[in-house]
């Protein structure tokens, strides 16, 4: 026997489906009002609730919206329509794990519902469960293999996880799909640009710029990898350019000031670091590349006052403590450096440059057996460092440690007859007789310290008789400002279906 319908529940659904078509047209409050109306005399009506907490949604009441779909779902508990907004919902308020439970309580609903799968892959991925997410991603594209959202999601996803070769994949297989996909277009020369494919990097750029000239994530990530081929004006002239279309983006005004180093136009470099503070002034790492820029100009007080700041904010970072070492034993303050160059050691024991930077710093306070102790740490951890071997042969030599001098030498006549990277002009000059292996060294220390000199220099050097000094105290090796920052465009968009 078929039930018939009570006058009540008759007048309330005429009401929601009254509301209803207000609601697709777009007149909201008035839809509004009529599901309310049917709530007061109603409230287990689903389709009330329901479409309330949608049109709620749409008005961007993410909170109002969360009551009404709570309600609908308990009335319902398998409404696949229901779980979707309520995931949404949720995760909207910033409760991802709740909003996982309901894409979950959706699959088994649904378990073919690509949109439940992508949506799902979205709040794994805010949940910091960047594998789960693009296992998430892959579902939703197996059944829906052109869904753009997710082939894009799981490139970016690929791409915090350090799989780049994947994310290339997922980038192309995405480009084929949509050829135009600017933000796509962009990422894939980042991410060829971190495989080292740098001409691919700079078509697919172009590619994107081609699009849309204006893009400036385009222009500032094509001038990255133009500043890694040495195009250092022409990388100039791409950050300007985006610049010109957001002066205030920190990343580009970093970008322009790095390859203003590169250029040795420290002061234009710090006048971009400038502009980027006033935009984040406690930013540790902008405070960091600033006090890079004035070092270059010797304005050493200055940017040890940065690195203290950068310390402020982040007072474990090993490579703003190993400058700021540096800064006081330019500023002539070495008990205060060698202090520096302890924390950072306490933090990361195996940093050969701190190492050979407190060496040095030692040496000149007269603590030789420290300093020699310290040199042989940083060559034992990095043999091709470019001063290490010469301040230990120095150290051994001006204390005459003769057997500890004797010693060196295999290493010594290896490198000279490989490319004499890690050996300086100190020790052959004091040990060989041998000019060839005099002169590969003074090349190999100009290679290195002057590459725009070149070789002849060095052979003038030695036939005219000057001396190379290679006491390297004043030459530390500092950790340069981050010399890129790439700039992509990873919008997650939970999107209900």
């Amino acid at each position: 026997m078929v039930k018939t319908p009570s006058p009540q529940s008759t007048a309330a659904a005429q009401l929601v489906q009254q509301a209803f078509g207000l609601h697709r047209q777009g007149r909201l409050d008035e839809a509004a009002g009529l599901y309310r109306s049917v709530l007061v005399h109603r409230p287990d009506n689903f389709d009330a609730s329901y479409l309330l907490g949608m049109l709620k949604m749409q008005q961007g009441r993410p909170a109002q919206a969360l009551p009404l779909l709570e309600a609908a779902v308990k009335i319902k508990p398998h409404a696949p329509e229901a779980l979707t907004i309520l995931g949404a919902v949720l995760a909207a308020l910033g409760r991802p794990a709740e909003a996982l439970e309901a894409y979950e309580r959706l699959i088994k609903v649904r378990p073919s519902d690509a949109d439940a799968f992508y949506n799902r892959g979205v709040v794994l991925t805010n949940l910091g469960r960047q594998a789960d997410a693009v296992t998430s991603y892959d579902r939703a594209l197996a059944g829906r293999p052109n869904h753009a959202p997710s082939l894009f999601n799981k490139a970016s996803t690929l791409v915090a996880l350090q799989q780049f070769e994947r994310a290339r994949a997922a980038y192309d297989a995405l480009i084929a799909v949509v050829p135009n996909h600017v933000d796509a277009l962009t990422d894939r020369g980042n991410v060829l640009a971190r495989l080292g494919h740098r001409a691919e990097a700079l078509a697919s750029f172009e590619r994107a710029l081609a699009v849309n000239p204006g893009h400036v994530n385009a222009l500032s990530n094509s001038g990255n990898v133009l500043k890694e081929e040495g195009r250092c004006e022409e990388a100039l002239a791409l950050f300007d350019r985006a610049l010109a279309i957001d002066p205030r983006n920190p990343a580009t005004l970093i970008n322009r000031a790095n390859v203003l180093i590169e250029l040795e136009r420290s002061a234009e470099a710090i006048e971009s670091l400038d502009r980027a503070l006033a935009l984040a002034p406690k930013d540790a790492e902008l405070l960091f590349n600033r006090a890079c820029a004035l070092e270059r100009l010797h304005r050493f007080e200055d940017a040890l006052a940065d690195l203290d700041r950068s310390l402020a904010s982040k007072p474990d970072n090993v490579k703003v403590l190993n400058n700021r070492g540096n800064m006081l034993a330019a500023l002539k303050r070495p008990e205060e450096a060698v202090a520096s160059y302890d924390r950072a050691l306490a933090l990361a024991p195996d940093r050969a440059d701190a190492l050979h930077n407190r060496g040095n710093v030692l040496t000149t306070l007269g603590r030789h057996a420290q300093a020699i102790a310290d040199y042989e740490r940083a060559f034992a951890l990095d043999p091709n460092h470019p001063h290490a071997f010469d301040s230990l042969a120095f150290a051994q030599l001006s204390v005459c440690n003769w057997d500890d001098v004797v010693r060196l030498a295999p290493h010594a006549e290896r490198a000279l007859n490989g490319d004499g990277s890690s050996v300086g002009p100190t020790y052959p000059l004091y040990y060989f007789g041998n000019p060839a292996y005099q002169l590969r060294a003074a090349r190999a220390y100009l290679r290195a310290n002057y590459p725009s000199l070149g070789a002849p220099f060095a052979h003038r050097l030695f036939v005219i008789g000057l001396p190379l000094s290679s006491r390297r105290h004043g030459d530390r090796r500092a950790d340069r400002a981050a010399r890129s920052h790439p700039i992509r465009d990873s919008r997650r968009v939970v999107r209900p279906r």
